[in-house]
Formats: structure tokens, C-alpha cells, sequence
């Protein structure tokens, strides 16, 4: 809208959309982000990927979803992978969805192209959610990747219950209060991640399903320090 009215040469009304922009900076810029022309050669020598895997049930059969994503993965290179929503089942158990991922890149699993020092898996209270730490040489150094995955806004899960219980939508006061309640928790939450990644004394790569926009408090308070 901004170049249509320029264009147009109607220099009042571009101010509308102009105002917009400048107001929304903050969320345009986390959208969208040019990349670092400064960086020098060789810098980016690690390649990460973080997926909400949603349990392996895309595609129907959890081994059929899995092996679906460790083709992709493949395919892009991907020296650390962050999984969230990373079920198994009996049928399904954890070490064959590592067989799956092994074959397809199997310098995940013997040897490791950067060897995992130390780990640490946390359960948020009272929630489903959780974070994993992982510390990780690479060439030399000692880098904490952190995968997390925080609580949602419910919204999703209240539309699903009143469709199956009610056949009908959800009542517009109970998805506020639904929102209100859960973002209450995923502030809790971020806080504690937020004192993990203060205390840490490695260089620190942040990844996972945040269930929050860029403008959010839980965005900004996560991004703080990070790049």
C-alpha cells in the first residue's frame, strides 16, 4: 500500500501505511531478516534445524513420518536437529526412530560429528512441555544448544473439545481465557530458560517451538543478548 500511494504521488494517505510500518518495526524485522553480508568466509560451518514433529503423525504411520523427516534433514545438510513433540510408542519405540535417522545421517550416531559433552532434560511443572540442554564440541569449543518447547495457547485443543463434546465453536470468552491462562505459563516458563541461557558459560544457540509471536513478552525476553 505504501509504494501503490507513492506512486500515486497521494502523500497524506502513504502516511497511513507508513505509520503502520514504523509501529510494527519490531515485528517486521523478527519476520523478516536479511542476511549478514559482514559475515566472514566459513563462519556459518554448522548447520541447525529445529521441527515440531507433532508426534510422527503427518504423514499416518509414525515410521513413515519419521523417515520422511530424516530424508529431509538429509537432504539439507543438517548437522544438529532440534526435535519437539518427539513421542514414541511401543510399536514405535525411541530407538527405532533413531535407526531411522541414523541410516539417513549416521554421523548423528557413530561417530558424532560434534561429540555431545554433556546433557540435561527438564520437565516444566505441572505441564507438558520441556526443554532439553545439550553441550556440544565443535572444532574446539564448547556450544549449549538449548531445545524448547513451550506451552501453548490451548486455543487448538478448546476447539477440538467443543466440537467433539458440543458440535459447535468455542465460545469466544472461554479462547481469551483460554489464551490469558497459557500465556501466564509460558511466561513462567521462559523465565526459568532465560536464567539458564544468563548462567551459561558457553556461547549459547536457542531453537524450538515457542508458541509465541516475535512482539511477544516471551520472544523478547528469550531474545535478549541473542542474535
Amino acid at each position: 500500500a505504501l509504494v501503490w500511494w507513492l506512486n500515486r504521488r497521494r502523500w497524506v494517505v502513504a502516511l497511513m501505511p507508513l505509520a503502520a510500518l514504523l509501529l510494527n518495526m519490531g515485528y517486521v524485522s523478527s519476520m523478516i531478516q536479511l542476511p549478514d553480508f559482514n559475515a566472514p568466509a566459513g563462519s556459518h560451518d554448522i548447520r541447525i534445524a529445529t521441527l515440531n514433529v507433532n508426534g510422527f503423525r503427518q504423514l499416518g504411520p509414525k515410521s513413515i513420518t519419521a523417515a520422511a523427516v530424516a530424508e529431509m534433514m538429509r537432504h539439507e545438510q543438517v548437522d544438529v536437529l532440534c526435535l519437539q513433540e518427539f513421542l514414541d510408542d511401543g510399536e514405535f519405540p525411541a530407538d527405532s526412530i533413531g535407526a531411522l535417522f541414523s541410516r539417513r545421517m549416521p554421523y548423528f550416531v557413530s561417530p558424532s560429528r560434534y561429540p555431545i559433552l554433556d546433557c540435561k532434560y527438564v520437565r516444566f511443572p505441572d505441564t507438558s512441555n520441556d526443554y532439553l540442554r545439550a553441550d556440544l564440541l565443535v572444532e574446539g569449543d564448547t556450544l549449549r544448544i538449548f531445545s524448547v518447547h513451550l506451552q501453548t495457547s490451548g486455543i487448538a485443543q478448546l476447539r477440538r473439545h467443543f466440537q467433539k463434546d458440543y458440535n459447535r465453536e468455542a465460545p469466544v470468552d472461554s479462547m481469551l481465557g483460554a489464551v490469558d491462562r497459557n500465556s501466564r505459563i509460558r511466561a513462567a516458563q521462559v523465565r526459568e530458560i532465560r536464567a539458564e541461557t544468563d548462567a551459561s558459560p558457553y556461547p549459547v544457540i536457542l531453537a524450538g517451538d515457542f508458541n509465541d509471536t516475535p512482539m511477544s513478552y516471551v520472544y523478547r525476553t528469550m531474545a535478549r543478548g541473542l542474535r
